[in-house]
């Protein structure tokens, strides 16, 4: 979204100082119409014009990825000299200062981020076909602050060094990332999207032991260390560590990117098997004792959706967006339930496997899921079982309200028929099922040919399914 500064003072009030890297600044924000909390990424445009492309393409990379681990992107504005980045804020800080706090994690604490890193790095690789290049302790933020680590959420930021690839084809060639955790194969000849699995095994060594496996006085001394010398796992630590962490990391590690395992296979490691961190209880945590089964619920939630007008399931996509993260936490457990692959999408497959789960036949699985895949693309998204998932009762005035901005991108106070034909543009995946027909869903049943105010909006998402 092109816009000037003028626009962006005034939709978000810009406030203290997160961070500053050698390119821009992080700056907390809120919105002007909500009250809802973002992070303000600022990045100067670079006068080279081969730097300024690869900034659209970081920023393009990221607005794509649609995933529970994957810190999100809202809204860009950009003038000659600044592109600005509204970003999901994260109030937990970052891994690196949670290490110097706690030195090193245990292997069950490890195993919970791990689980979540490998997971948006399997969506990252197989589904967006982008390798990160830069999995570190300080691109991995936590969403809440003052939770446990066991409940809380992780999220993979700075896409800076992101690159899309060519499955099956080592063509990558550009040298980047930071020292520590770069693969050996990096800066001598093409590799590929491997270099990020090497970085998630020197991330787990770290978690565990609160050091880098390869440390030397220079960059280039780290770098000759990764190439020759064998991945150190002696001492009193590691004759406690389990048999199972030990091979992971071997297997994560490998010097041979052909032979080192790729993000699906680690995320069926016996390692994650033993301490049975997938389970499903794992969204038990965040109901109550006399609350319903949160999977009946969704269930329930679901059935509705896929009674609800084409415009209606889009506006809940965006609506569920800007849901606060905990409001959110039993549909999130829900959908990684279901992705059994942990590739951040759902298919028919495993909408079918999870039947027992969400108390569905079979044949109503498979009639609901072409409901829930909006964009017709053969999967579920992240954000499209969020605003399938979600009871509209739990929506809040920050959603419906960025939900309404969004549609009424001209800024004229109401939704017309121009507006919806712009959605499918506008959305990040492209709804290439929703035709922006020229009438607008009221009541959620019959048309209206009028412009739609907020409260007719709001009337429109609330009413009863046609």
């Amino acid at each position: 979204k092109k816009s000037s500064m003028h626009t962006l003072m005034a939709t978000y009030d810009v406030k203290d100082l997160i961070g500053k890297g050698a390119f821009g600044t992080v700056r907390a924000s809120t919105s002007r119409t909500t009250g809802g909390a973002y992070a303000l990424k600022s990045v100067r445009r670079p006068e080279d014009e081969e730097l300024r492309a690869a900034l659209v393409s970081e920023i393009e990379i990221q607005v794509a990825c649609d995933h529970p681990n994957i810190a999100r992107v809202y809204e860009v504005f950009e003038n000659p000299t600044w592109t600005h980045v509204a970003m999901e804020v994260c109030k937990g800080g970052d891994l690196f200062s949670l290490l110097q706090e706690r030195e090193s994690l245990g292997e069950t604490e490890a195993g919970l981020v791990m689980r979540q890193v490998l997971r948006a790095v399997r969506y990252l690789h197989g589904v967006r076909h982008v390798v990160h290049r830069d999995i570190k302790t300080e691109n991995l933020l936590l969403r809440y602050q003052g939770v446990p680590l066991a409940d809380n959420v992780v999220k993979v930021i700075d896409f800076g060094f992101a690159e899309f690839f060519t499955p099956g084809k080592r063509e990558l060639t550009w040298v980047c990332g930071t020292s520590e955790y770069m693969a050996p194969e990096i800066g001598y000849g093409p590799y590929d999207e491997k270099c990020d699995i090497w970085s998630c095994g020197i991330l787990l060594y770290e978690l565990l032991t609160g050091d880098y496996p390869f440390s030397a006085d220079t960059p280039a001394r780290v770098r000759r260390l990764v190439k020759v010398c064998p991945l150190p796992l002696e001492g009193a630590l590691w004759d406690s560590a389990s048999c199972e962490v030990q091979e992971l990391l071997l297997r994560l590690c490998c010097k041979d990117p052909l032979d080192r395992w790729s993000a699906e296979e680690a995320l069926r490691a016996p390692w994650f098997e033993q301490m049975e961190l997938v389970s499903p209880s794992c969204f038990s945590r965040t109901a109550s004792p006399d609350s319903p089964n949160p999977s009946q619920s969704i269930a329930e939630n679901l059935r509705a959706f896929s009674s609800c007008s084409s415009f209606q399931k889009v506006v809940l996509r965006v609506a569920a967006r800007h849901l606060d993260s905990p409001t959110l936490e039993q549909q999130r457990a829900v959908f990684e339930l279901l992705d059994k692959n942990g590739d951040g999408q759902i298919t028919p497959e495993e909408v079918e496997g999870g039947c027992p789960e969400l108390g569905l036949a079979p044949a109503e699985a498979t009639a609901l899921f072409r409901e829930l895949d909006v964009d017709g693309n053969g999967a579920v998204e992240y954000s499209e079982f969020l605003g399938a998932a979600i009871s509209r009762e739990n929506l809040t005035d920050r959603a419906y309200r960025e939900a309404f901005r969004f549609c009424d991108w001209d800024n004229t106070g109401a939704i017309s028929a121009k507006n919806i034909k712009e959605l499918t543009p506008r959305t990040a995946s492209g709804y290439s099922r929703f035709d922006g027909h020229i009438t607008l869903a009221k009541r959620g049943h019959g048309h209206m040919h009028e412009d739609l105010d907020f409260d007719g909006f709001v009337s429109m998402l609330r009413c009863s399914p046609r």
